[in-house]
């Protein structure tokens, strides 16, 4: 179908290699990474999440261009892009109308269509990223998806990745890829943590290599060990937030009281508990620290809990605490333990062992634990 660097064979709707890596560990330098670098991109990924703007008439957007922009306009409509969406290309990238579509355009949507994207996520990926339209299968966007699918060796999870993070297809596969896994492989990150990180936070990875290099020795300084899974977890929240944002993170916490040691303290067990909103941790302190008297210490020691959906578990959970500390059901001091139960868990420990003997717990447990029931909305209770 395309002149590839390796024949690449199309199945069913989906994609496979004629020279596939083995199931071991994935390769990190393989042969065929080996073509020469696409150019750096152009785009801005930081940007990624501004991709809405107001409404615009089409024919405004494109009343002073070339004269093949009837056809670009009439491609995008075919291939299911809106008006609204078709303007939003044509904002972030102008010269998108100089092109030819058919020739310059379709062999990237077919080649989207045969990995198994539905028109619709086609569509989402192009309006986010439009400049992929112009860079080249065979150099840039094949070796990029070869990669990923090198290493997830999944479609489906290469596909989730490239929904995630759509401008990973405009990374520079040698400079950047190879070099922040060889990074992470130096320091000791075994190949099955680097998969979750190229699986769940591909943006993560696809960042300049001195900068990458940094985050890496700030995360090992503070003392979390490599083969950890904690590990590239505190890479992937280190590499969100900035570093006036970080020191921001640390005063916040020490005027709620916490000292900066428990604060990397905390970071090293469950470092994501740093990347909350600063809003969404007061609210939760003031639930459970001072409404519901949890020891700060404790919280300290499980900052996990911290990082619960306030409205769906938090909240939730506290009011079923009360009622079952109030039928003398539960001992004063276990809410912890219950922030902490997995949903199932918490059914067998904490509802059906009490459901027996009070059949409106299970009810309250199913309206406002589950949020089932005639209201799907949650109400804070009153203290």
């Amino acid at each position: 179908m395309f002149n590839l660097i390796r024949k690449i064979e199309f199945c069913g709707g989906r994609f496979s290699s004629a020279d596939s890596f083995p199931s071991s560990v994935p390769k990190f330098f393989a042969p065929q990474f080996t073509s020469s670098a696409a150019n750096p991109s152009k785009l801005n990924p930081e940007n990624s999440n501004q991709d809405s703007f107001p409404p615009t008439n089409l024919q405004n957007t494109c009343e002073s261009s070339p004269k093949n922009s009837d056809s670009v306009i009439a491609f995008f409509k075919n291939h299911n892009f809106s008006e609204t969406q078709i303007s939003t290309i044509v904002k972030k990238w102008p010269l998108v109308l100089n092109h030819v579509p058919e020739s310059s355009f379709r062999p990237k949507i077919d080649f989207f269509h045969n990995l198994g994207l539905p028109s619709s996520d086609i569509v989402k990926i192009l309006t986010m990223a439009p400049y992929l339209l112009e860079r080249s299968l065979e150099n840039q966007i094949i070796p990029i998806v070869d990669f990923l699918r090198s290493f997830l060796r999944s479609d489906k999870d290469t596909l989730l990745s490239i929904m995630r993070y759509p401008f990973i297809l405009d990374a520079n596969l040698h400079d950047t890829l190879l070099h922040n896994v060889e990074i992470l492989r130096f320091a000791g990150v075994p190949a099955h943590h680097i998969v979750m990180m190229l699986k769940t936070s591909p943006g993560k990875i696809a960042v300049k290599p001195e900068s990458f290099r940094a985050i890496v020795g700030e995360v090992q300084k503070l003392g979390i060990k490599p083969h950890r899974r904690n590990f590239v977890v505190g890479v992937m929240v280190m590499r969100q937030l900035s570093s006036s944002k970080w020191k921001e993170k640390i005063e916040f916490y020490k005027r709620v009281g916490w000292s900066e040691q428990q604060v990397l303290d905390a970071f090293r067990k469950h470092p994501r508990f740093m990347a909350a909103s600063m809003d969404k941790i007061t609210r939760s302190l003031d639930l459970l620290a001072d409404r519901m008297g949890c020891d700060l210490s404790v919280l300290i020691r499980r900052p996990q809990i911290l990082t619960l959906n306030f409205e769906r578990t938090i909240v939730p959970r506290c009011a079923f605490y009360q009622v079952l500390l109030s039928k003398g059901l539960v001992e004063q001091g276990s809410l912890l333990e219950m922030m902490e139960c997995l949903r199932s868990l918490s059914i067998e420990s904490f509802v059906m062992s009490y459901a027996e003997r009070d059949h409106l717990l299970l009810r309250l447990y199913i309206r406002k634990f589950l949020g089932l029931g005639k209201s799907r909305s949650f109400v804070e209770p009153r203290f």
